[in-house]
């Protein structure tokens, strides 16, 4: 069967038999590992799993599924997505895989293209190509894993990057290891082989594309934004949850989505439990008169009480650590332009150091920490040590949810506001949200 990925004329001289055909899936298995270290510790594994369909009109499609272990891993909204094919096999738009690897510095998204070479270019050896910065050259026809396959190098003007194998039959990549340099120029290499290369039925295609559609249409009405790091479901995002995921399908191939569909409902569940038990700390603090914060200086010493002493006091407890330093950086930069913009108001931003080696006997490390990040981002507000006021306004950790906390406390030493997580972010006014609450405590008489 000849696939609409190309034109006839155009695979006499190229791939010299069909392409793909309708309802191809390829799986295949991968690595992620550093140039140096321990392997066990350094590599993640990942398992890619690709999906092709031919267009009713227009461009075909190729959809992707990824599971991935060690170092990390991204929530369920980032392990599938859908990208559309053009007539020379090229992928058009940025809706391709990427792994997450977890690093003691911070995180390292590593994206990469999926494992289809180009029709549109001759198949010998000798021919080359140029994409963007990289030049490509079929350096012989040879085989591989009992595959005759063509192994075509790509070069950028430092030397090779990446060694791959194209069936002979098809623009299918049987095997590839490419160079990759992550956080300040450490080499890893990005492994893959095709294990499995299957066509599914008619009615296996359709299962699997109606639910893989009917779970990308549910993300983007969630507003999802890909490549996130912390998924955190507002309430009308978990009302939809709730009502539409038992509405998807649950497919029987590729069993990857299986597993996707599991977690989704899992997520959800979680974070409704988790949501509730936030509400519960919030309702039982706002209103609480606090009394003396529970907080030190750098020192040790007990907060100055004249930094707090009838003012509106806004804290922002969260880790401070400039190892690994990972976005959105706890909402800090927000937080300083806040600080430059209160002006004369009577109003006192506290950063709260909330970070495991105060309880662990390393203060002066967590402390250093703090200091390399507050010059770093050359931040304007005072830094403190948490000694207990976060247990005593109600640590949201004790419900599974994650730092940062926004705590305002008025002039009166009553709670106003207690806020996990992030904010939404205003363009013009940055933290519109809690800078309204802090400055209307400020006027009160």
């Amino acid at each position: 069967m000849l696939s609409a990925f190309a034109p006839a004329w155009l695979l006499a001289c190229a791939i010299t038999a069909a392409p793909i055909e309708h309802g191809t899936q390829l799986v295949y298995q991968g690595t992620f590992d550093a140039d140096k270290g321990d392997p066990f510790v350094t590599r993640k594994n990942f398992e890619l799993t690709v999906l092709f369909t031919e267009p009713a009109e227009g461009d075909a499609t190729a959809y992707w599924m990824l599971r991935e272990s060690g170092r990390g891993g991204w929530q369920w909204p980032d392990r599938f997505g859908r990208v559309p094919v053009d007539g020379n096999g090229r992928f058009r738009g940025d809706g391709g895989p990427a792994l997450l690897y977890q690093r003691p510095e911070g995180n390292s998204v590593v994206p990469f293209a999926l494992p289809i070479a180009p029709l549109d270019q001759m198949w010998k050896v000798g021919a080359k190509w140029e994409e963007g910065r990289l030049t490509y050259e079929v350096q012989e026809q040879g085989a591989i894993n009992g595959s005759a396959a063509w192994r075509v190098e790509a070069h950028n003007p430092y030397g090779r990057v990446q060694t791959f194998w194209v069936d002979e039959q098809s623009p299918v990549v049987v095997a590839s290891t490419r160079r990759v340099f992550i956080g300040r120029g450490e080499p890893h290499e990005l492994q893959y082989e095709l294990k499995d290369r299957t066509v599914l039925s008619a009615e296996e295609l359709a299962q699997a594309t109606a639910t893989l559609d009917q779970l990308i249409s549910l993300r983007d009405a969630l507003a999802f934004q890909p490549r996130t790091l912390q998924v955190d479901w507002d309430k009308q995002q978990l009302e939809r949850l709730r009502e539409d995921l038992p509405k998807i399908p649950a497919a029987g191939k590729p069993v990857v989505l299986a597993q996707v569909l599991k977690d989704a409902g899992e997520d959800a569940k979680a974070q409704k439990n988790r949501t509730s038990a936030v509400d519960a700390m919030k309702k039982n603090a706002v209103g609480q008169e606090i009394g003396p914060l529970k907080l030190t200086d750098f020192t040790g010493k007990p907060l100055d009480a004249e930094l707090t002493k009838d003012k509106v006091v806004i804290l922002h407890f969260w880790s401070y650590q400039d190892a690994p330093l990972e976005e959105p950086y706890g909402q800090i930069g927000y937080l300083d332009f806040l600080n430059r913009r209160i002006d004369d108001a009577p109003i006192t931003i506290l950063g709260v150091v909330v970070n495991d080696r105060l309880a662990e006997g390393q203060r002066a490390s967590a402390v250093q920490g703090a200091k390399r990040l507050r010059s770093f981002m050359n931040l304007g507000y005072t830094i403190v040590l948490d000694d207990g006021a976060l247990k005593q306004l109600g640590d949201p950790r004790v419900a599974d949810a994650k730092l940062p906390l926004f705590v305002v406390i008025g002039r009166d030493g009553k709670v106003l506001e207690y806020h996990v997580g992030n904010y939404e972010v205003d363009r013009d006014r940055g933290l519109k949200q809690l800078e309204d609450v802090a400055k209307s405590a400020a006027n009160e008489k």
